[in-house]
This record gives structure tokens, C-alpha cells and sequence, in this order.
């Protein structure tokens, strides 16, 4: 583990000293000095958001509206701020585990169908949330793709 020492400056307005903190929350992504911790919170509200569904909703709707609620509600909200991150193959993996814990029962099979999760994103028409976050990723506001 990298030790940082962290230096506190003060920063006075209208001769009030504004408070020093590591860690703070902006336009809902966790801002920190030493470590980002915003992909496990957003990991942890995304996998609540999917629980919902599938506890509220599943049966009582049809799949083409739950796949809609799903690609215009929760995976914005994921992956809001995702063009910062840099995931791990853990971070990865149970991102990916998460999505299938929705797509995988909508398409009406179990972990023991022996279903590679591209069938059952292909038979669902949906696009992996991964390959969508590596593409805000490489077309951030910043990115110029004429010099990739």
C-alpha cells in the first residue's frame, strides 16, 4: 500500500477558512486523495437497483419494459462518471456478475442452463455495460480521436 502524506493548506474567503477534507461527494461521484472508492459505492447502488427490479416488477411487466427501465434508469445512473474510472479484472468481474443477475433470469434461464452471458445479452439485444463504459472511456469530452 502506497503511504501519501497529505499537506493541509489554509485557504481563507471573506475571512472564513474553508474546511480540509479527503474524501467528498460531487455531482454524485466520490472525490478522494488517496483511493477512488466511487466504483464500489455506484457498484453497490447499481446491484440495490437491479434487487428492486427484480423483487418489484419481474413478473408483472413484460420484458421489453423492464429492458427499457433498465437501459434508460440504471445503467445511466451507473455509469454516470464512469469515463474516470480504472477497473479492476475484480472491479470487472462483479460488474458484469451484477448485470447477468437481471439479464440472465430475463431471458428465462438459470446459472445451471450453461448460458455464456453474450447468448444471453444477443438473444436480449442488449449491449454488455462494460463495453459501454470502455466507450465513454475513449469518447470522454477531453478525448480527441485523431490522436488515438
Amino acid at each position: 500500500m502506497y503511504n501519501y502524506e497529505i499537506s493541509y493548506l489554509t485557504f481563507l474567503i471573506n475571512d472564513e477558512t474553508l474546511e480540509q477534507v479527503s474524501q467528498f461527494t460531487y455531482l454524485a461521484c466520490s472525490i478522494s486523495y488517496q483511493f477512488s472508492n466511487d466504483v464500489e459505492f455506484k457498484l453497490t447502488k447499481f446491484s440495490q437497483l437491479i434487487g428492486t427490479i427484480n423483487r418489484t416488477i419481474f413478473r408483472k411487466v413484460r420484458r421489453k419494459t423492464i429492458l427499457k427501465i433498465y437501459n434508460t434508469l440504471v445503467l445511466p445512473k451507473f455509469s454516470y462518471g464512469s469515463e474516470n474510472w480504472t477497473l479492476t479484472t475484480l472491479q470487472r468481474r462483479r460488474i458484469e456478475a451484477a448485470e447477468m443477475k437481471l439479464l440472465r433470469p430475463l431471458a428465462g434461464y438459470t446459472l445451471y442452463d450453461h448460458k455464456t452471458n453474450d447468448s444471453v445479452r444477443r438473444e436480449l439485444q442488449t449491449e454488455c455495460i462494460l463495453d459501454k463504459i470502455d466507450e465513454y472511456r475513449g469518447t470522454g469530452f477531453y478525448t480527441c480521436k485523431e490522436c488515438h
